[in-house]
């Protein structure tokens, strides 16, 4: 799904990118999606959501679907909004469980900020020098750290480096090397027996996070890393910006699943209450979503929805 409106001529343009495997866990779309779908509207941007597992892995069949491997959804998301960057400046990629929360009722004067000084809250998180932000996973690292929570991400589709960085980062969630995609004659290649082990890594121990952390610690140095690893902005359940309703440990199971969906919604309310006028994701619980993510199939193929 989509949302856009008409922009000013100096805003910076943004494409809002959210992911979801299937199941109960897609119970946070129900809630999130509406409340992104109208912010989109309101600031012309626009939002897409993708629900599947779109990244391929050497060795496993694409039709087979697993919430493990959904979260490596962003890198298909981000492949996907650099082939249309002529249309954008930055791509925010959101996990399942992270909804804005901040600016919902300032649009105007967001529009006039936009048109006289050509940037927002956006792009003052990330000047053009920088390649991303995203939530440093301590509170005092450095201000460039590569030990960042990948849940919540805005990235600057301009960069140089953008491509070059995606590219690794998914080369070593594939195949647990960055060779895979610098070498056209396949010498440097991983085995069947490595391509197994990693998958078995992949599925069991490590996820998306610690392969884009890796490839940052590969392609730059301590000085020269094109991080704003942030706090505040998108400090989890105290984000200021975004706010990331995560798992208190990390699995992918269902527990404590109705006390985040109940944060959800009272984090709702509080952008409902700054509200002056009602709008569309005030409406009451069941008639929120037009889809309701949490029924839907795997379908045979992984599609944009």
């Amino acid at each position: 799904s989509s949302s856009s409106s008409s922009r000013g001529h100096n805003r910076p343009k943004m494409l809002i990118a959210q992911y979801s495997g299937f199941g109960e866990y897609a119970q946070f779309l129900n809630l999130i999606s509406p409340v992104h779908q109208e912010y989109a509207k309101r600031h012309g941007y626009d939002y897409v959501i993708l629900q599947g597992t779109a990244l391929e892995f050497p060795g496993i069949q694409q039709d087979c679907f697993s919430n493990l491997r959904a979260t490596f959804d962003k890198i298909p998301l981000l492949e996907m909004a650099y082939s249309v960057r002529h249309k954008y400046d930055y791509v925010l990629v959101l996990d399942t469980d992270a909804m804005i929360v901040h600016n919902h009722h300032q649009r105007h004067h967001e529009d006039h900020h936009d048109n006289h000084h050509g940037h927002n809250l956006w792009s003052n998180l990330l000047p053009k020098n920088q390649l991303l932000a995203a939530k440093r996973a301590m509170k005092y690292d450095w201000s460039n750290s590569w030990d960042i929570n990948a849940g919540v991400m805005l990235w600057n589709l301009h960069h140089p480096d953008f491509i070059s960085l995606v590219k690794r980062w998914k080369s070593l969630s594939q195949y647990g090397s960055a060779s895979s995609t610098t070498t056209t004659d396949h010498q440097n290649n991983p085995t069947k027996e490595e391509l197994r082990a990693h998958l078995e890594t992949i599925l069991t121990k490590n996820d998306d996070q610690y392969f884009l952390q890796t490839a940052l610690l590969d392609a730059y140095s301590w000085w020269n890393r094109p991080v704003r690893a942030v706090n505040e902005e998108f400090n989890y359940y105290q984000g200021t910006l975004v706010k990331h309703f995560k798992r208190d440990k990390r699995s992918w199971s269902t527990s404590g699943l109705e006390q985040r969906l109940e944060r959800v919604k009272e984090a709702i309310r509080e952008i409902c209450i700054s509200q002056r006028k009602g709008i569309a994701y005030c409406l009451s619980e069941q008639d929120r979503s037009d889809v309701d993510y949490a029924k839907r199939e795997p379908p045979p193929e992984t599609a944009w929805v």
